[in-house]
């Protein structure tokens, strides 16, 4: 049994090869696409552990949370960091 697909299709052609560097982007679109859940559970180590749910979520939220915003706002004033 023969395929249906198409093998006559014109290949398309990459814009470029390699990689650019695009500078003058704004930081602050960069912080939308950070997944807190990822940072805080596996990159910072936030674990419930033994504790409730309700518990650990409290944690997140007086701990993690100000830490990071914290980051972000340092981020943003001080230019620690370039998109």
């Amino acid at each position: 049994m023969r395929s249906k697909i198409a093998r006559d299709s014109d290949i398309p052609v990459a814009p470029f090869f390699g990689s650019r560097v695009i500078e003058g982007l704004p930081l602050e679109p960069v912080f939308a696409h950070i997944n807190p859940t990822a940072l805080f559970r596996v990159q910072w180590q936030f674990k419930r552990g033994q504790r409730t749910k309700e518990e650990f979520e409290r944690e997140i939220e007086d701990k993690a949370q100000p830490i990071f915003e914290r980051l972000r706002e340092r981020s943003l004033n001080d230019k620690i960091v370039s998109p």
